[in-house]
């Protein structure tokens, strides 16, 4: 039996792969984007149509948070598109770059996700 072996990717495959990566993170930073300004108009146009009121400081914030970390969320989703070495950074430098940034920012929108639901659950608990 004959054994092929086939040479690692070199410099010149990797740079054709590592573009499309780039591509996906920007894609998925995309998504939080949306998801998260989905999340902010249903809710917030929820709050406003309910007109929700509160004489607890607390419940307020609990309201408000969810609105907070989305808006934190679109903030931190926006940052993986604008990575400040386009021009000096190398393909994997950049990757990383813009994974470590995406990670934080889907973090932040299942903590705002997981909020939102608290900040719900409090508001069907108020007494009317």
């Amino acid at each position: 039996t004959q054994v092929v072996h086939t040479p690692a990717p070199g410099p010149i495959a990797l740079e054709k792969v590592l573009p499309d990566a780039l591509k996906q993170l920007d894609t998925v930073a995309t998504n939080n984007i949306t998801i998260s300004g989905v999340l902010v108009a249903f809710y917030s146009g929820a709050i406003f149509a309910g007109k929700v009121q509160t004489s607890i400081d607390l419940n307020a914030f609990v309201y408000t948070l969810p609105i907070v970390l989305l808006l934190v969320t679109i903030i931190f989703s926006v940052r993986v598109f604008y990575s400040s070495g386009y021009l000096t950074d190398d393909y994997p430098t950049l990757l990383k770059k813009k994974n470590e940034r995406l990670r934080y920012s889907s973090l932040l929108l299942e903590i705002s996700v997981a909020v939102l639901a608290l900040s719900v659950f409090v508001y069907l608990l108020r007494p009317t």
